[in-house]
C-alpha cells in the first residue's frame, strides 16, 4: 500500500497547480490569447509610463530641494561684499525670495499635475482590467445555467 501511494504521488496529477499554471499561460482559445496580449501591451505601455513620469517627478524633487535649500540661505544668508548698502541687499533679497518662490510654485504645481495624470493611468487600467473581467464573467455559463441545461436534456 504504501508503494502505491509512492507511486501515485511521482505521477503528476491533472488538476495540479502546475498543469494550471500552464494552462493559464498558453491560453487555447485564440480571443482569449488575443485579449490576454493586449492587456499585458497596455500594461507594459502604462509601466513605461509610470516609471517615465517618476524619473520627471524625481528631478523636479530635486530641482525643489535646491531651491529650497537657495531659499534658506537667501533668509539666513549675508552678502560676501560687504559694500552693498542695506536698501540694496534687501532688495535683491526680496526678488530673489519671490523669483524662488513662483519657480517653487510652478514646481509643486507640475508635480500635482503629473500625479494626476499617473492616478488617472493606473484607475484606467484598474477599470479596463474589471471591465473586462466582468466581460468574461458574463459569457460564461454559470454553473446552475449548466445543471438546467443538463436536467433539461
Amino acid at each position: 500500500a504504501a508503494n502505491a501511494e509512492a507511486s501515485s504521488a511521482s505521477e503528476p496529477a491533472s488538476d495540479s497547480p502546475a498543469t494550471f499554471r500552464s494552462m493559464m499561460l498558453e491560453p487555447n482559445d485564440p480571443e482569449l490569447k488575443l485579449n490576454l496580449e493586449q492587456h499585458l501591451e497596455r500594461q507594459e505601455m502604462n509601466l513605461k509610463v509610470q516609471m517615465e513620469l517618476q524619473t520627471k517627478l524625481h528631478r523636479q524633487l530635486l530641482v525643489q530641494r535646491q531651491l529650497q535649500h537657495q531659499l534658506e540661505h537667501s533668509f539666513n544668508g549675508e552678502s560676501a561684499d560687504g559694500s552693498n548698502t542695506e536698501s540694496q541687499r534687501w532688495q535683491a533679497t526680496t526678488a530673489l525670495k519671490n523669483s524662488l518662490r513662483e519657480r517653487l510654485t510652478k514646481h509643486v504645481v507640475m508635480q500635482q499635475e503629473m500625479l494626476q495624470h499617473l492616478d488617472a493611468l493606473v484607475s484606467s487600467e484598474v477599470d479596463a482590467a474589471a471591465s473586462s473581467d466582468a466581460a468574461h464573467a458574463s459569457c460564461a455559463p454559470s454553473a446552475s445555467a449548466v445543471k438546467r441545461e443538463e436536467g433539461s436534456g
